[in-house]
């Protein structure tokens, strides 16, 4: 079992890494001419769900990859 420190630094850092996505995605203007998000609008709109997805799948492996490249360095 980890210790709370550990899983709350991992939520954060996933956080910050899927929100960076959206804002990569912010500046790529892919959120223009959009509603604000409400709830459900992950599963309502099918193009914020694109986002949603983008974010989710990049952000936590860049994450990942850095974790482990910051954790297993000099080891290789």
């Amino acid at each position: 079992t980890r210790c709370l420190s550990d899983w709350s630094s991992d939520v954060c850092s996933s956080d910050l890494s899927h929100e960076m996505v959206h804002h990569k995605q912010n500046l790529r203007g892919e959120f223009k001419n959009h509603e604000p998000t409400t709830n459900g609008y992950a599963q309502s709109n099918k193009h914020l769900r694109k986002m949603e997805e983008e974010a989710y799948l990049k952000g936590n492996i860049l994450f990942r990859d850095w974790e482990d490249n910051y954790k297993y360095r000099g080891e290789k």
